[in-house]
């Protein structure tokens, strides 16, 4: 009985290890298959994208779109109201600076200088005039100061009588003159007025033969309709048509010529009457002068027959000499007086007239600069206000582009920064320019800025580009430019889409010499568009691995090239 008891117990320990060393065999096959597995997984390589480092270019940019235009390009506008007497250039032109450009006429400056001309010379025989006052008056004291001493003596009244006498023929020739020149100006009119009836006659046969040629062109239009009516019929021959077209040609011709002879005799006509009326002007002037004259010579006989009397008086009772020398130094300070505001007055009349040549020399446009003639907006005998335009004139050795920033872009911009322009279209070309100003201000886009878009009224800010070189592009073309705010030349850079990051710190994944992953990381420096700058970390020619989203990479993960 004892021995089936321990026979039993036996049997159950012998169960139990079996059982235990089954579990342990188990748990033995299941960690030698995992690692078998495991090992057969980290040796499996994986095809991701691999690129070579390299160094280059960094940028950070702003883009605007802007209007080329010419250096120095400017309206050229009118000085004042003028005509269009010709004009010496035509679009595409090139000039030098001083070149004329256009001639214009002013009729008023020119009335204006003929007026001015004959104030100075009124001006000059008044001072002349004054001047010889002043020698008199400088006699008259040396006479009073004589008598002074000397008493008056009947040589001297013989004298004063005898200037009264030569004063009187003075006044009788001044006469005479005042009466020659009124006949001359009588037969002056005459001869004018015959003339300007005899130039209205030749206008008014000019007239009727402008009706003429009209009756006779409407005449030879109707005869070749009719002959291109027979024509088309075929009764008479095509060389009487193109006879009669021929016909027709020389009536339209005459007719045109006919009309230029009617102008050009209007504008003779019109010049002919300035000239008579600027030529009565400068009679009327002398004839002023001449009486003037009279006048002095008048008042010259008055104030001799005065000195006469006096000395004639002074004979008869004793006259206070020392009142006489205050008097003729009275005089003579008077004269010298008049003498200096008369000066005064003919140097302000010149200045005048200097000015007045001045603004006629403005009839001549000249160039300010040299360059290119871009536009010309008025035409021969064309009437022109104050600040009209007359052309537009730019350099084409210089070209600029006129831009609109955006206030946020423009704090980033700097003058003379590199920038490159760009044409808008198929087959665009790129040209390079530097940053030549940009304002101080933003002003308000009222539509007229070079930029593309922009909300209405938003504050922009000007600026101007001028490129190295003249690209000969059309003035006025639409471009794009984009200004090199910040780079880094010849620097290690990775595409943006290399860099992971791991609790915000950036890394990449690097191909090592085993050809497995390899985390590195990365110090990031300046950011482009579409690149950044790799300060530390990394060197020219490693090869780095672009992530996919679907494949993990792991440090040792063994990588081969897609």
């Amino acid at each position: 009985m004892e021995q089936s008891v321990k026979g039993k117990k036996r049997l159950k320990i012998g169960v139990n290890w079996l059982i235990c060393s089954t579990i342990l065999t188990v748990a033995g096959v299941g960690g030698w298959l995992f690692f078998v597995r495991s090992r057969n997984q980290s040796s499996k390589a994986v095809a991701l994208p691999v690129v070579v480092v390299n160094q280059g270019d960094v940028e950070i940019t702003v883009s605007e779109g802007g209007k080329l235009e010419l250096g120095g390009q400017q309206e050229i506008k009118s000085p004042t109201n003028v005509i269009v007497e010709r004009v010496l250039v035509k679009i595409g032109d090139r000039v030098e600076k001083g070149d004329k450009l256009v001639i214009l006429r002013n009729k008023e400056g020119q009335r204006n200088l003929a007026d001015q001309d004959l104030q100075i010379k009124s001006k000059e025989l008044a001072l002349a005039r004054s001047q010889e006052k002043v020698l008199e008056a400088q006699e008259k004291l040396a006479t009073a100061q004589r008598e002074l001493r000397q008493p008056i003596k009947k040589y001297d009244i013989e004298n004063q009588q005898l200037k009264i006498v030569r004063a009187r023929e003075k006044v009788k020739e001044i006469q005479q003159k005042i009466l020659t020149l009124k006949q001359q100006l009588e037969r002056e009119r005459k001869k004018q007025q015959i003339d300007n009836e005899k130039q209205q006659l030749a206008l008014t046969r000019t007239q009727e033969k402008v009706a003429e040629a009209k009756y006779r062109l409407r005449a030879e239009r109707n005869k070749l309709k009719n002959q291109q009516l027979l024509a088309s019929k075929g009764f008479i021959a095509g060389d009487e048509l193109q006879a009669q077209q021929e016909q027709l040609r020389g009536a339209e011709s005459n007719l045109k010529d006919t009309e230029l002879e009617v102008k050009n005799q209007k504008l003779e006509t019109r010049i002919k009457q300035m000239e008579q009326e600027r030529q009565r002007e400068e009679q009327r002037q002398n004839l002023l002068a001449i009486q003037s004259e009279l006048r002095e010579a008048i008042l010259t006989i008055k104030t001799e027959t005065g000195a006469l009397k006096r000395m004639q008086l002074e004979q008869k009772r004793a006259t206070p000499e020392q009142e006489k020398l205050l008097s003729a130094r009275s005089e003579l300070r008077e004269a010298i007086s008049t003498v200096k505001n008369e000066t005064t007055e003919l140097q302000r009349s010149k200045v005048e007239r200097n000015a007045i040549i001045a603004k006629l020399q403005n009839n001549i446009v000249t160039a300010p600069i040299s360059g290119k003639i871009l536009d010309v907006k008025v035409k021969n005998g064309e009437g022109m206000e104050t600040g009209k335009v007359l052309l537009v004139l730019g350099n084409p050795r210089k070209e600029i582009v006129k831009l609109q920033l955006a206030t946020l872009e423009a704090g980033k911009v700097k003058v003379n920064q590199l920038a490159r322009i760009k044409t808008i279209g198929p087959s665009a070309k790129q040209f390079t320019g530097r940053v030549k100003s940009i304002h101080p201000i933003a002003v308000s886009d009222d539509g007229s800025g070079g930029g593309f878009g922009g909300a209405s009224g938003q504050a922009k800010v000007p600026a101007t580009i001028e490129l190295d070189k003249p690209s000969s592009l059309i003035p006025g073309s639409q471009v794009s430019v984009e200004i090199v705010v910040q780079q880094r030349k010849q620097v290690v850079t990775v595409n943006f889409e290399a860099i992971q990051r791991s609790k915000g710190k950036p890394f990449v994944w690097i191909k090592n010499a085993e050809n497995k992953a390899e985390k590195r990381k990365i110090t990031l420096g300046l950011e482009g568009a579409t690149k950044v700058e790799v300060k530390s970390g990394l060197k020219p020619g490693e090869k780095m691995i672009l992530p996919l989203p679907d494949v993990t990479i792991k440090p040792g993960k063994l990588i081969t090239s897609d």
